[in-house]
């Protein structure tokens, strides 16, 4: 048993009379409720020690299917040669880890209402929502969360998940960052993020730092032999030699509609000028971290100046082109706007780039030679999956609403919900099967609502438009 499954254990078992367990684990209202009763009257309490004894055997490597042989190799330091699976390995390649895990999804479902909702409903930013009428109705929310089992794979090459819901298979060089959480771990591969939970997690960050450790061993012997041939053959080093710069950079991506705007367009490496002559902590910039632009028109070099701020801080320039003249002419008109954040920091030659995207305001026109479906939802009157009702979902939208898709793999139609994640319908067979031949072609999707309408029944039918990117 680890440290931190003994600390874990100890802070159950002295301070779970006291919830003390869900205060540090975010549950403030399980927490005072805790504090209240002495742990559920010990009911909850002894629960949760047997519960927690039952994960941490678990992860001894019982239950594990890399079994308890497995375990003690890792946590001797070393790589077990995992056999037995059903993966198609390469050359050299050798499976170091698996065993069972799974992936959640959150839903914020609505439960009911403290009154009838009359008034608008005005969307302050994405996933934000304000409701306000003459009865001022209030949703009352709860969370609710779906697994998805399946089994992680690590090799000195990959790392591999797969089950029903998603599964990926990247290498290592796709792989932007992994971090450890309590119960799992968080995968970052590009703009996706992937939460998946194990009992051997720790396991899991082990086997993947000595992969680490020996794929740079290999890659810093073939830098030193090629370095040596050079030395052998010039007699000094050349001038292109590689450094080891400390770079920090960023995958993200700019979403296609923001606010009732289209992204017209997107610059994804534009360099800060002047960070050298700015004094400012460079470690303490902060990747995809939103930056803002000031004028400058007293500058004496340059009166198209724009400056660059990080969280107050002036730390560069925008370059000196066209860039200038679009950044001021967007910021200037109500019906565009324009947004920037951090894209890549170089530490050592305090170096930083930024991506800025452009937004519009696109006439109706405009909007019409964008690729897109129009398509009314279906099935709007159906219970929710936790019994939520979708019409009451649609009473609290409004028309240019941003709506997430997630494709039904047992239908083959997508299901369409609001911001918060509750259900409004679903898209019908044919155009469901456009919009997967899209995906299945790299192509993006992003949908909003079009139009509401209330029927002679009192029923709300909802028309979105769905673009293909």
């Amino acid at each position: 048993m680890n440290n931190d499954k003994i600390k874990k254990l100890a802070i159950v078992i002295f301070g779970g009379p006291f919830g003390l367990h869900k205060f540090l684990n975010g549950e403030i209202g399980m927490g005072i409720i805790y504090l209240c009763t002495g742990g559920l009257f010990f009911i909850g309490w002894i629960k949760d020690i047997v519960d927690l004894l039952k994960t941490t055997i678990s992860a001894s490597g019982s239950n594990s299917l890399m079994g308890r042989t497995g375990i003690q190799t890792i946590n001797e330091g070393k790589l077990p040669n995992i056999q037995g699976t059903n993966l198609n390995l390469i050359d050299d390649e050798t499976c170091c880890y698996m065993d069972k895990a799974y992936t959640f999804k959150d839903k914020t479902i609505t439960t009911g209402y403290t009154g009838k909702h009359n008034g608008v409903s005005i969307r302050i930013v994405k996933g934000l929502s304000y409701h306000t009428g003459a009865s001022g109705s209030q949703a009352i929310r709860q969370t609710q969360r779906t697994t998805y089992n399946g089994i992680l794979y690590l090799t000195t090459r990959r790392i591999i998940y797969t089950s029903q819901n998603e599964s990926f298979d990247k290498t290592f060089d796709k792989i932007t960052s992994i971090q450890e959480a309590k119960d799992g771990l968080i995968i970052q591969i590009g703009s996706n993020t992937y939460s998946i939970v194990t009992n051997t997690h720790s396991e899991f960050m082990k086997v993947f730092e000595l992969i680490k450790h020996i794929n740079y061993s290999k890659k810093e012997s073939i830098r030193k032999l090629d370095i040596d041939d050079e030395k052998l053959e010039d007699g000094n080093l050349k001038d292109n030699e590689v450094k080891h710069n400390k770079i920090r950079n960023s995958e993200a991506e700019f979403t296609f509609i923001d606010e009732n705007m289209i992204l017209k367009y997107a610059y994804y490496d534009v360099e800060v000028k002047g960070t050298n002559h700015r004094n400012f902590d460079i470690t303490k910039i902060g990747l995809d971290k939103e930056v803002k632009f000031e004028f400058e028109p007293n500058n004496e070099y340059d009166k198209n100046a724009i400056k660059i701020i990080y969280d107050g801080m002036h730390i560069g320039y925008v370059p000196k082109n066209n860039m200038q003249k679009m950044i001021k002419d967007f910021i200037n008109n109500e019906d565009k706007k324009v947004e920037a954040f951090i894209r890549d920091v170089n530490e050592e030659n305090k170096e930083i780039h930024i991506y800025i995207g452009f937004y519009v305001l696109m006439t109706d026109e405009e909007l019409e030679k964008i690729e897109h479906i129009d398509t009314s939802l279906i099935k709007t009157t159906k219970k929710e999956e936790f019994g939520g009702s979708r019409q009451e979902n649609l009473d609290l939208c409004s028309v240019g609403d941003e709506l997430d898709l997630d494709y039904q793999y047992e239908t083959e139609t997508y299901l369409v919900c609001d911001s918060y994640g509750n259900e409004l319908g679903e898209i019908n067979l044919k155009n469901s099967e456009t919009l997967q031949e899209a995906e299945d072609e790299g192509r993006e999707l992003y949908a909003m609502i079009l139009k509401l309408d209330e029927t002679d029944s009192g029923n709300i039918t909802c028309k979105i438009r769905v673009f293909i990117k």
